[in-house]
């Protein structure tokens, strides 16, 4: 689960309060794990285009495999288990992600990303 707020006066308030609620239903009488993080910016249309443009189509040229289900088993592999979809990422943390599958491919794939700045 992925939800975003905002704490004022010590408060936390929940930018779509019902849906978090409803989603909190499923975990009653359950002890459950609580993460609190600043929220940075979320990462760039350019990273956007260099991941689906660049590192997924690399992979899927390279392995044979279609680009969406290469983009599937990157999330599964790689993606911080607070995140259910790379839209959620920080600039931050897209950069952490996409080293991850940059060095986990060259490792064993013998596969080369470039980086962005490398991309055209």
């Amino acid at each position: 689960m992925y939800f975003v707020g905002q704490v004022e006066d010590g408060k936390l308030l929940m930018r779509n309060a019902a849906a978090f609620r409803s989603s909190l239903q499923k975990f009653n009488g359950k002890s459950v794990e609580v993460i609190v993080k600043e929220l940075g910016k979320t990462k760039s249309e350019a990273q956007h285009r260099y991941y689906f443009g660049c590192i997924i189509n690399i992979i899927s040229r390279e392995t044979g495999n279609d680009p969406l289900e290469v983009h599937e088993v990157c999330k599964m592999m790689f993606l911080p288990r607070e995140h259910k979809s790379t839209m959620t990422l920080s600039t931050k943390e897209a950069e952490e992600y996409y080293n991850k599958i940059r060095l986990y491919f060259a490792e064993n794939y013998q596969i080369t990303i470039p980086l962005p700045n490398e991309y055209v």
